[in-house]
């Protein structure tokens, strides 16, 4: 069923852990089941994106992805033009979107209406979103409500490791000692973690080994 796909997924881990990998090719795999393109918002210019093809401007974004069933990328200009993109999502509708660096657009303090708008209505627009961020802590206590699913990467900091051991029970020691490209996942609707390897194929999967992840 497609409403099994519609929801938030949130990869959260240190910069060259792998989450954005992981990202886009979750995204990929929705798009392959749904036949929905993929739309990026390419915060950062990640090497990731390269294989996806960036768009100048949300005009040919739009035409690139809703017009002719393709995947596009987004580098914004800043937060005014990360909010257009947004609105063009909305407006596009069945979509899989991957938000590169969320934590430019959202944190526990603040996020984009546009962000927040897809986040507590992605049912109604039809989209799954692929979040990644570099620290658990920066997902706003509003997106952590709704149960979403968790990717967790290697992670250094002690207050980001103390708060996901408080969030999802899994000990800091474990998320510190996770080799790259690999990841923990979890869901507060289940409560359950398991341990697991990102298979990388190659740049037929939107990405290779030996990318830069950020």
């Amino acid at each position: 069923m497609i409403e099994d796909v519609l929801g938030a997924y949130w990869y959260a881990g240190a910069p060259g852990s792998g989450k954005t990998t992981r990202a886009l090719r979750d995204a990929a795999s929705l798009s392959a089941r749904t036949g929905w393109p993929i739309v990026a918002l390419d915060t950062v210019g990640a090497a990731q994106f390269d294989a996806i093809g960036r768009s100048g401007d949300l005009w040919d974004l739009a035409r690139r992805v809703w017009g002719r069933g393709e995947a596009g990328a987004y580098w914004p200009k800043g937060e005014e033009d990360a909010e257009r993109f947004f609105a063009v999502v909305w407006g596009g509708r069945r979509a899989h979107v991957v938000v590169d660096e969320a934590h430019y657009w959202a944190s526990p303090y603040r996020i984009l209406p546009g962000l927040s708008l897809l986040l507590r209505s992605f049912r109604h627009a039809e989209v799954s979103l692929h979040l990644t961020t570099q620290s658990f802590g920066d997902i706003p206590q509003g997106a952590l409500a709704q149960a979403p699913r968790l990717y967790i990467f290697r992670n250094l900091a002690p207050r980001a490791l103390e708060r996901l051991e408080d969030y999802t029970g899994i000990e800091g020691s474990r998320i510190r000692a996770l080799p790259r490209f690999t990841f923990l996942s979890w869901s507060g609707a289940f409560g359950a973690a398991s341990e697991k390897p990102i298979d990388i194929i190659g740049s037929a999967d939107l990405d290779s080994p030996g990318s830069k992840e950020t």
